[in-house]
């Protein structure tokens, strides 16, 4: 950033901190809650073993589906996922299911092992605006019944920018130059990309490991054991130094661990250790004191659900920590869950809440306190031991798998299921961001969207009732927009 930048992101972090006074009494109710959602779900009824035998191959693989969803405009790259439902098994045998990109590489692959202790699993996503599911071995047709029953893809989602001033401090990681290069260097290996399926659209957030399987993020992102089914954390997504950018690598959400709605904050288990495969990969520490008001931060985050990205200039914090404190940091839909860190590496805070341009906020972004957070973790048993003296948290075992706590707060009024809902027979109902093109709508045999995934009558795994997008009560300190 240039040293003008510079100077003008410090003049408007004096006048925010100067008038953090003024707003701090403004109705949280002004602001609108606007989670962010890259594109829809999709209905489509596909069946393996096909009802035509004719239409299996003779070879190793022996069926195969392949879509093309429409392009998006967004920087960030498109991914597609499919949901695998009704899933029956006849036992072990020579058979699997790959998941592949429009590039032809393989995803993942599903043996038996990963299938038979489920009904339906959604894949992990395939890059670009293509996938392909490919049936291989000579006992398939035999021992492996399934349908594909939903597909998630990017379309036209913009998210809206929070940012603290007209400068858009955001920088994706391996371009940062400044001061603090080095630090955002340790600091980044450990915050991820989430997706999730909720409410028949595909949702992003951030998220940063606690344990080497452990990570945090918001509850208005993942509340739910069923949600949690259907995330993928992906690290070390980030544009590279020569311009090109890294995919990362996935990992699956295995078992949802607690989340407060109030506090709005999260945590659950991976299937495996991302620091197994980067030992540079660490779980953040605690910090030992509340960032003080003015103190540098560092906020890595995935804005927009786009490439790794950080936001130091003009990031520190503009109000004393009280559970929640208010911070000068860039963000944007997408950054929920990100963790704010001092240069050292320590965590002082959770952010939640951005502004959304809303002029009544002061254009304030909001965080959880990192000794709050701290608190409700060994209140909720995700800590299986005390804190050391120095509240570092990288030697913690992540073997403990604590009951979920209620989630039975209600969500804030104005946002219902109904905000993401498309049906074929009344296409202006679907937002704009969500329409299937025109010649899309005739397309075989992917219908309109539906509004019945992730029923929560259904045995399948559908979120409960009343996991909506969730946000805290209208008049408390998490109220706002909800990244």
């Amino acid at each position: 950033m240039s040293g003008n930048s510079r100077s003008t992101k410090a003049l408007l972090l004096a006048a925010l901190l100067t008038g953090a006074a003024s707003v701090a009494g403004v109705n949280p109710a002004l602001a609108s809650a606007a989670p962010f959602s890259q594109g829809p779900v999709i209905a489509t009824d596909v069946p393996f073993p096909p009802v035509d035998r004719a239409d299996l191959f003779t070879g190793a693989i022996v069926w195969a589906f392949n879509r093309t969803m429409p392009f998006h405009n967004q920087s960030s790259v498109q991914t597609t996922r499919v949901l695998i439902s009704d899933i029956t098994l006849s036992g072990p045998g020579d058979y699997a299911i790959d998941i592949a990109d429009g590039t032809g590489t393989i995803v993942e692959t599903l043996t038996y092992e990963q299938l038979k202790t489920r009904s339906r699993i959604w894949s992990k996503l395939a890059v670009g605006g293509s996938i392909s599911v490919r049936v291989r071995g000579r006992d398939a047709a035999a021992k492996l019944a399934f349908k594909l029953t939903r597909i998630a893809f990017d379309f036209n989602a913009v998210a809206e920018k929070s940012l603290v001033g007209a400068i858009n401090g955001l920088t994706d990681v391996a371009l940062y130059r400044g001061e603090l290069a080095e630090e955002v260097r340790r600091i980044a290996p450990s915050v991820a990309k989430l997706e999730y399926i909720k409410n028949d659209a595909k949702y992003t957030c951030s998220a940063f490991l606690m344990t080497p399987r452990n990570l945090i993020t918001n509850a208005h992102c993942i509340a739910s054991q069923p949600v949690c089914d259907t995330a993928v954390a992906v690290f070390d997504y980030q544009k590279r130094a020569d311009g090109g950018i890294a995919l990362g690598r996935q990992y699956r959400c295995d078992t949802f661990l607690g989340a407060d709605r109030t506090l709005d904050a999260a945590v659950f288990a991976l299937a495996e250790r991302p620091g197994d495969g980067d030992p540079q990969r660490r779980p953040l520490a605690f910090a030992k004191g509340s960032a003080a008001v003015g103190e540098p931060l560092i906020l890595v985050q995935h804005p927009g659900g786009n490439p790794k990205m950080v936001s130091v200039e003009g990031c520190a914090a503009s109000t004393a920590p009280s559970g929640d404190f208010r911070h000068g940091c860039d963000t944007e839909q997408g950054s929920s869950g990100a963790p704010l860190v001092r240069p050292d590496g320590t965590l002082v805070g959770l952010h939640k809440i951005g502004h959304g341009g809303d002029p009544l906020s002061g254009r304030h972004n909001t965080a959880l306190d990192a000794a709050t957070l701290l608190d409700w973790l060994s209140a909720i048993g995700a800590l299986p031991r005390p804190v050391m003296e120095d509240a570092m948290v990288m030697s913690i075992s992540d073997d403990a798998t604590p009951p979920p706590i209620s989630t039975d707060a209600p969500p804030a009024a104005g946002l219902t299921d109904d905000d993401e809902t498309c049906d074929a027979v009344n296409p202006e109902d679907c937002p704009e961001r969500f329409r299937v093109p025109e010649a899309l709508r005739d397309a075989q045999p992917l219908p309109m969207p539906t509004v019945d995934d992730e029923d929560s009558t259904q045995e399948e795994g559908g979120p409960p009732a009343g996991d909506e997008e969730s946000v805290s009560e209208p008049g408390s300190k998490g109220s706002g927009i909800t990244q």
